[in-house]
């Protein structure tokens, strides 16, 4: 390609030239391509019965549109909940085929449940203090929001100041407070002057004049 254009005093024209440059090349190295896509997924667990009832119904279905007067309602909602109760039990077969045929048995659940998640809806609805919430942050902020003041909130509730009260169950211990009580009574005891000074380093003589 011929950049010579591009050297040019005018800033336009050189920018002009040079993105027409860019874009030959662009489309000459990377051309488009047309793809069909399919949309919709295959079923694998469809079988000929499953097609087969699955044509009687939408003609029962045809049949009571067209023919009201026939009253065919109970006869389309019997063979709706037969219908149905059909492709559970051939997908739940099909799934099992599937999970003990695989060599790898977990990678194979996690495929049966990720075929199932997609047919979920995934936006979450919350109902909080009579109000309803349906955007994805103002759901995170609720969340958020109580996790965060429930300890505070629930605090007057779990009032464990008297540990008194407390039974340590088997095979566990519990630390209470020292007392200033305690601390009097144990610097009060009759300690030996001549004991060197222990590993805090604090002299014997000191440590019981010290005001409590």
């Amino acid at each position: 390609m011929d950049w010579q254009d591009v050297y040019t005093y005018d800033v336009n024209v050189a920018y002009e030239c040079f993105i027409d440059t860019l874009k030959t090349l662009f489309w000459l190295c990377f051309p488009l391509r047309r793809f069909a896509l399919n949309s919709t997924a295959k079923n694998y667990w469809m079988t000929d019965n499953l097609r087969s009832y699955r044509e009687t119904y939408n003609l029962i279905c045809d049949i009571h549109r067209q023919y009201p007067h026939l009253n065919l309602k109970e006869q389309v909602h019997n063979y709706k909940i037969f219908y149905t109760k059909k492709i559970q039990d051939t997908r739940k077969a099909y799934n099992d085929r599937f999970i003990k045929n695989s060599d790898n048995k977990s990678k194979a659940v996690w495929a049966v449940v990720k075929t199932r998640q997609n047919n979920i809806h995934k936006d979450i609805i919350l109902q909080h203090n009579g109000h309803i919430i349906k955007t994805q942050q103002d759901v995170a902020n609720t969340f958020n929001n109580f996790f965060v003041s429930i300890g505070s909130s629930t605090q007057h509730i779990t009032n464990i100041s008297d540990t008194s009260q407390v039974k340590s169950p088997d095979g566990s211990f519990f630390f209470q407070p020292v007392t200033k009580q305690e601390i009097i009574a144990i610097t009060s005891r009759d300690v030996s002057y001549t004991v060197s000074m222990a590993l805090d380093r604090i002299d014997r003589q000191k440590l019981q004049s010290m005001p409590i």
